[in-house]
């Protein structure tokens, strides 16, 4: 059984609608910092999955 992490592809995004966008394929996510060096993404499986 895959990881949740060979299950993730990443593919280029679009940097318009701000927040997080379902793209009908998967999700979009797109943040604005002026003064941002760095920013983390976590993604959390749910605990209930089964």
């Amino acid at each position: 059984m895959p990881t949740s992490a060979e299950r993730l592809r990443v593919r280029p995004g679009n940097p318009y609608k701000l927040g997080a966008t379902w793209d009908g394929l998967g999700v979009n996510f797109a943040i604005f910092s002026e003064h941002a060096t760095r920013v983390d993404l976590c993604l959390f499986d749910d605990p209930e999955a089964t």
